[in-house]
């Protein structure tokens, strides 16, 4: 048996992808930046 690496792969963490986040503070950044968010009915 070898000896435990923190470089083994078992051991990383995986990526999180965008949806895995909370919407909320990325579209109040977007907010504050001045892009508004919308739906115009034409």
């Amino acid at each position: 048996m070898t000896p435990y690496s923190p470089r083994t792969p078992s051991s990383w963490a995986a990526a999180l992808s965008p949806e895995a986040f909370p919407a909320r503070p990325f579209l109040d950044l977007l907010t504050a930046y001045g892009l508004v968010l919308g739906v115009r009915e034409q």
